[in-house]
């Protein structure tokens, strides 16, 4: 899962745990400061992958991506 905004992993982690705990399984994800996500997304060979497929937004505008 790819996130960029102003959130801390902490608060990511806490949401995310009841749904590991139904699927059964850990979901990964990388987070990124809005600032960060924008100096890097030409550069990074990961973030260029994930841009280059279909996004599916789970919160929020993806035009920015």
């Amino acid at each position: 899962m790819l996130i960029v905004g102003e959130v801390t992993s902490a608060e990511i982690i806490e949401c995310i745990q009841p749904l590991e705990s139904d699927l059964g399984r850990e979901i990964g994800f990388r987070l990124y400061a809005p600032e960060e996500f924008a100096e890097r997304r030409e550069s990074d060979v990961f973030l260029q992958k994930v841009l280059s497929r279909t996004l599916i937004p789970l919160l929020g505008p993806t035009d920015d991506a």
